[in-house]
């Protein structure tokens, strides 16, 4: 049994089919479990088929979810327009469809750290891992056959191995609120649209005995600052923990140059409200906010570092600086990367909330 359960007190069982935990008393008895249903880690609940919810209503969780945007949050937009509109977001400091550096193990810490924390005070728990994230996207349910989410696309497949590298390999995205046509037309309505399927999400939440608080992840490029003070001014700090918004902008000479622009970090009905530019400045926020530990951090910039070096191979400083100096940044001018001043500048903002961060948290090298 002892193989079973790991060192949060949490029972870690082996793959199984719903129906043999359903059924088995005596296991449930053996592991002093509630009658519960395990969710396939590769499968997302799509809660715009609200029937699919009858499914679910065994399941039992504890923790902190993180809500997440996707567009300019987790992926880049790419600044790209049909019309004058937008789609999906207005970022150009990345590519369109690359991913941030870092997105995935700082949701990842959030959700862990606060499960952490309320493993420690329940005598059992029948949380497996810490609970999934949930997506709030514009997107348009109307155009799901090209913009759904998929269990096997790449993007939920980054977040579970985020959850798998970490040992909890059901630990990836859950559920899936999806915006609308209208939104799209009328843009103005997007974070009337996000606050409402937050509503949902508690509401479903409730439905599938989960017992959680949130923290919202989103941008500034498309109303999530708006969606989240909705969410901020009707439940407040006992069930909004913090709301972090992604700095973006469609304004090339911001990233020519390399100014960075970031609102001062507020309050909304006493819920906290941090701007940041990359990953790990936002992970030094909520360390500052005490929802991360330090080793957190540093798992973020690991994490930053290495993916943005995948995604400028051509253009980084060596592994371990904690700054750029101008010799490494000369290298640039010969270099045959196109958006120098781009490639430039992601570097530079990583760069310097890396430094930030180490400050912060007291890091000294071994």
């Amino acid at each position: 049994i002892n193989r079973f359960v790991n060192s949060f007190g949490s029972i870690i069982l082996p793959k199984l089919q719903l129906s043999s935990i359903s059924k088995s008393n005596k296991l449930r008895k053996l592991f002093k479990l509630s009658p519960l249903q395990i969710v396939d880690s590769n499968e997302i609940i799509d809660f715009d088929d609200i029937s699919s919810i009858n499914n679910y209503n065994h399941l039992i969780e504890v923790g902190t979810r993180v809500v997440t945007d996707i567009d300019d949050t987790v992926k880049s937009s790419g600044g790209v327009k049909l019309f004058g509109i937008a789609l999906g977001g207005v970022d150009v400091q990345y590519e369109r469809g690359v991913f941030y550096p870092g997105a995935f193990q700082f949701a990842f810490e959030l959700a862990m750290n606060a499960f952490q924390k309320k493993q420690a005070k329940l005598t059992y728990s029948n949380s497996f891992s810490p609970p999934k994230v949930a997506v709030l996207t514009a997107r348009a349910k109307e155009f799901k056959f090209a913009l759904a989410l998929k269990p096997e696309g790449k993007l939920c497949s980054a977040y579970r191995s985020i959850g798998k590298v970490n040992g909890f390999e059901d630990w990836g995205v859950g559920q899936v609120y999806y915006g609308s046509v209208k939104e799209w037309i009328f843009q103005h309505r997007k974070g009337i649209r996000k606050f409402r399927n937050f509503e949902r999400l508690i509401e479903n939440d409730k439905k599938l005995n989960r017992i959680n608080d949130y923290i919202l992840i989103g941008d500034t490029g498309e109303k999530d600052e708006d969606a989240g003070e909705r969410i901020a001014l009707k439940y407040g700090p006992s069930r909004l923990k913090a709301i972090f918004l992604h700095c973006v902008t469609d304004n090339h000479d911001d990233h020519i140059g390399l100014s960075r622009k970031i609102p001062i970090d507020r309050k909304c009905n006493d819920v906290p409200i941090y701007y940041f530019k990359t990953y790990v400045g936002a992970a030094t926020l909520a360390y500052k906010g005490k929802l991360i530990s330090s080793d957190s951090v540093m798992k973020v910039i690991s994490n930053a570092q290495s993916e943005l070096r995948l995604l400028d191979p051509h253009f980084s400083p060596p592994i371990g600086d904690d700054q750029i100096d101008s010799i490494t940044f000369n290298k640039i001018s010969s270099s045959n990367i196109v958006d120098k001043s781009f490639t430039k500048s992601r570097w530079l903002d990583l760069q310097k909330d890396i430094k930030e961060a180490k400050a912060v948290i007291g890091y000294r090298k071994r």
